[in-house]
């Protein structure tokens, strides 16, 4: 565990911060990545849900909107960020591919990464899903409201150095391993469980 003193904070619009953190526009720190592409079905299509960065094909079914043409599409490369500009209910969630495959989203669906290597995505996206509620105040419009990525690059927020951002990316990345080896070992019990009740029956 990690004391913080009052002393090693100081004062922001954010509220007390450690000192050696910077209140940063989103653009220094956030390079987009525009690469679209150029045949139908060029990659698997994905979705950015609330649940995070998963297969169209999982989100839809086999709805038509599955079938569409794809060329023109973002393409997303393996750990690059991505999220929905358009929103009915004000959220917006921002997600990493961690699907293990390149893949497309929608023209509406910005891709992007951090400046300093896409070792440092699953801070930033986990800086800004902290902060969705400030984020969404920049989103404009009525029944549906737009973030575009140009708004999102302008927006200001507690940015900790880079060394510190590498450090609580390696947490990130060995809390998600340690869910999904738990998700493995509870889905093998579930199974387990299912088949010595079928037995008895």
């Amino acid at each position: 565990n990690i004391e913080v003193r009052n002393d090693d904070l100081k004062d922001s619009k954010f509220g007390p911060i450690a000192k050696g953190w910077e209140v940063k526009k989103l653009k220094d720190c956030l390079d987009e990545f525009n690469c679209k592409s150029t045949e139908n079905d060029q990659h698997e299509v994905f979705t950015s849900s609330a649940k995070g960065l998963i297969r169209q094909t999982d989100y839809f079914g086999a709805n038509r909107i599955t079938r569409r043409d794809t060329k023109g599409f973002n393409i997303i490369p393996i750990k690059y960020l991505t999220y929905r500009s358009r929103s009915d209910s004000n959220a917006f969630y921002f997600n990493q591919n961690d699907l293990g495959k390149i893949g497309l989203v929608s023209k509406y669906y910005p891709v992007f990464k951090a400046k300093d290597g896409i070792e440092l995505n699953k801070f930033f996206v986990f800086l800004l899903n902290y902060y969705s509620e400030i984020i969404s105040q920049e989103s404009v419009g009525t029944s549906q409201v737009v973030l575009s990525y140009k708004a999102l690059s302008n927006i200001q927020l507690p940015i900790p150095p880079l060394k510190e951002q590498f450090r609580i990316s390696c947490i990130l990345e060995s809390i998600e391993e340690l869910i999904k080896k738990k998700v493995q070992k509870l889905n093998g019990l579930i199974n387990l469980q299912n088949a010595l009740t079928k037995d008895l029956l």
